[in-house]
């Protein structure tokens, strides 16, 4: 899920998240990044809160660690360029005169537009589990219990 790169405000859903999470939990997204030098778009969008790198310094400041990147923009690319073909032109259209009603349609065109600058990440963050005094870093599962 996108979530953070429409959040008026990436901190705070990423700290939700935290809290929410049990103890060794694991959350997963798939977000975009911006290389902020080349991608004029991404200045004066909401994009700017996710330049490169940027997802990793949020997550471990709102608390999570063990960090896991994969790098999904081959993988999307064909679908993306599809996406492309079939929405240039009613975006040529919108972008002349209905822009700021149909976001969503200038989206897809400006990400094929600029892919070179941007990648899109399935990142996973772990909340660390808390040692308690007992040792267990985690409940016991029922067949842990009866085992032991």
């Amino acid at each position: 899920m996108e979530t953070w790169v429409h959040a008026a405000d990436p901190d705070h859903p990423m700290r939700e998240f935290l809290r929410v999470l049990k103890p060794g939990s694991v959350v997963t997204h798939v977000e975009y990044e911006q290389d902020m030098e080349n991608n004029l778009v991404g200045r004066k969008t909401t994009g700017r809160q996710f330049p490169l790198g940027n997802i990793d310094e949020k997550l471990q400041n709102a608390g999570f660690q063990h960090l896991e990147y994969q790098d999904l923009s081959e993988k999307v690319a064909l679908m993306m360029r599809l996406f492309f073909s079939l929405a240039y032109t009613p975006y040529l259209i919108i972008h002349l005169l209905l822009e700021a009603y149909f976001v969503n349609a200038m989206a897809g065109v400006e990400l094929w537009r600029h892919s070179n600058d941007i990648r899109l990440l399935m990142v996973k963050a772990r909340k660390l589990a808390v040692e308690h005094s007992s040792g267990y870093r985690f409940r016991k599962t029922a067949k842990e219990t009866e085992a032991s």
